[in-house]
């Protein structure tokens, strides 16, 4: 899609028509365009790091059990808070590009790098260090060591990432989506190779893992900014560098905080399930294997967040809350075939990620309950990227904090160790916090005023163009 095209037609010639279905068929085409790639860009960026926890898992269940905790630790401490970050783009860029100020685009993704970068200084210092604070929380000592070393060859890809994601909001704002599923493509490829190279060729071990997905994440940056400068998709929304982009901080801190919080308030449930199954019986097994199956449907959430975003940015409220509805029947879809997936192999699943036959037969049995997340996982994921459309990252953070930290992980602790249900029970917990998750984000989502929000929009990007002109 060309960058000057609108992204509606006239809305006043669509009700003229048949306003009911014409909406309804050109929002699924428009769903399409943006969902499919992300589906990808999401599939693919997740195969990185756990392609290398796949490789890792075939040197031993200590091996698979120090690095599935790097990844966890390295993701609640690092990763996931520079995803969260970014995220703020998702309400800037998106809003700046539907009310056609594209110049605000380049300046809020070079405003986003730079903040980014400079997080990624204390939180490399902590991993360095790490492993004291496993073993602070009561980690096995042999699984933090390794989990150290590990974490310790992943700081390269932490500042790699600190340029990934502001890139990839900054196109998706833009319905580039294509390109970045062509990078993905080609970095998850090269990234399997190094992980046979390094792993089994060169022998390196775990530690070749993590050197793999730092050497992946800056080939996925420098594709992106390589394309952001020099296609001309990008020539009017980034127009060079520039000193706007050290303006107005307390505008991106007042969204992205909120959006890591409530980024973060889901992310850490689940690395602390991870935490916590570490202190069970056989924590290696335990650890190893609670890690391995979440996945954010990203591809649903970076659609209905763009659309939302852009069609709020215009003024257009009736097509953002048809964007929403078509999106909620997409992601029900992914759902039901989620769930069949989950239940017809989970007892084939467990061999990809080890030889062991007590792990397989400890991920088919938690597969009996992780169906249930399976479930729950697209609508809400739907509903969040909703929310960070619409600029309300506050009320999601707080939404997060009720399902996950008053019913979610209540509910593990008293499941797996008080009722000796020990990894069965954690993921029942953490089903139930998902659950609450999206009722909340339903409510909130059935009963937003949609001209309310359009009439928030307007003045923050009028206010924001003045700056930069």
């Amino acid at each position: 899609m060309a960058l000057q095209q609108p992204l509606l037609d006239d809305p006043e010639a669509q009700s003229r028509s048949d306003p009911a279905k014409f909406e309804v068929w050109r929002e699924v085409k428009m769903q399409v365009v943006i969902a499919g790639p992300m589906i990808v860009v999401g599939i693919l960026n997740f195969i990185v790091p756990i392609s290398s926890v796949m490789f890792v898992g075939h040197l031993g269940k200590l091996s698979l059990a120090s690095a599935s905790l790097a990844s966890s630790s390295c993701n609640v401490t690092g990763f996931i808070i520079l995803m969260g970050m970014s995220a703020a783009l998702e309400t800037l860029c998106g809003q700046a590009y539907g009310a056609k100020q594209h110049s605000l685009l380049g300046v809020y993704l070079q405003r986003a790098i730079f903040v980014l970068l400079l997080i990624s200084i204390p939180i490399s210092i902590l991993w360095f260090y790490i492993g004291d604070v496993l073993r602070a929380l009561g980690q096995d000592p042999l699984i933090s060591s390794h989990t150290e070393e590990y974490a310790r060859f992943l700081v390269p890809g932490l500042f790699g990432s600190a340029l990934v994601w502001p890139s990839v909001k900054f196109l998706q704002a833009q319905y580039v989506v294509a390109p970045m599923a062509i990078f993905s493509l080609i970095t998850a490829i090269v990234h399997v190779f190094l992980c046979w190279i390094f792993i089994y060729q060169l022998h390196i071990g775990a530690k070749g893992a993590a050197i793999c997905v730092s050497i992946s994440y800056w080939l996925n940056a420098l594709m992106l900014l390589a394309y952001i400068k020099f296609s001309s998709t990008c020539k009017t929304t980034f127009t060079g560098i520039t000193k706007n982009a050290l303006h107005d901080f307390r505008g991106f801190f007042k969204l992205a905080i909120p959006a890591t919080v409530m980024i973060c308030f889901e992310a850490c449930s689940f690395e602390i399930l991870t935490l916590l199954s570490g202190l069970l019986p056989n924590p290696q097994l335990e650890t190893s294997t609670l890690v391995t199956f979440y996945m954010i449907p990203s591809g649903f959430s970076a659609a209905v967040s763009t659309r939302v975003a852009n069609e709020l940015g215009a003024g257009n409220h009736l097509v953002a809350k048809s964007a929403v509805g078509v999106t909620l029947c997409m992601a029900a879809l992914n759902s039901i075939l989620s769930v069949v997936v989950f239940l017809a192999f989970r007892k084939s699943i467990g061999w990809v990620y080890s030889n062991e036959t007590d792990v397989v037969e400890h991920i088919a049995s938690l597969l009996k309950v992780a169906f249930l997340i399976a479930a729950c996982d697209p609508i809400q994921c739907v509903l969040g990227g909703v929310v960070r459309g619409c600029g309300w990252q506050a009320v999601g953070a707080l939404a997060n904090l009720t399902a996950f930290y008053v019913v979610g992980l209540p509910t593990a602790v008293v499941l797996g160790f008080v009722f000796k249900f020990y990894g069965m029970g954690l993921w029942i917990g953490i089903a139930c916090g998902n659950a609450t998750q999206t009722i909340i984000l339903c409510f909130l989502t059935f009963f937003m005023n949609w001209e309310n929000q359009v009439k928030s929009f307007t003045p923050f990007v009028s206010k924001a163009y003045a700056i930069v002109v």
